[in-house]
């Protein structure tokens, strides 16, 4: 909750930026260590990842909320550790960016091209967390980055 809250403290004028992007490392770093782990097949981290799902599942939807409805100062931080909350649960990915669609203010038009780019992000992208996936999934991220940047979408 303090790391969720954290990237979502960005709003408010007297938090220092360093704060949130501080957050958004912290989350990157958890969930590539869980990634890493439950590739492993290590159950314990498969135990521990069960019993704080609705946790993750709340951190992955207050990503995506930020990325597409704040205008961040800080964008590139919070794509970091989207990837790694994708990876974890790209049922929910899917559901979330349907609904944040729903609530877009803009046209239809630009609708569809916002659910393009969301679906589009994890094109190419193999579900772990190495060096070359997060290259293909930031190229992915500019793309949807380029789409948003200015608009006030809430």
């Amino acid at each position: 909750m303090y790391l969720q809250n954290g990237v979502r403290s960005q709003s408010i004028e007297y938090v220092d930026i360093k704060y949130c992007i501080s957050s958004a490392n912290s989350l990157n770093s958890i969930s590539e260590e869980i990634i890493n782990s439950l590739n492993s097949k290590n159950e314990q981290v498969r135990l521990l990842v069960n019993s704080v799902e609705i946790a993750l599942v709340n951190i992955l939807e207050t990503l995506l909320e930020m990325i597409v409805f704040e205008d961040s100062n800080f964008i590139w931080s919070l794509s970091k550790p989207l990837l790694g909350f994708i990876i974890m649960n790209e049922q929910v990915f899917g559901r979330a960016c349907k609904e944040i669609i729903t609530q877009i203010k803009a046209n239809n038009e630009f609708k569809e091209q916002l659910a393009a780019c969301l679906e589009n992000l994890m094109a190419g992208v193999c579900r772990n967390m190495k060096a070359k996936n997060r290259e293909i999934f930031a190229k992915n991220f500019s793309l949807l980055r380029n789409l948003i940047s200015g608009r006030n979408l809430a």
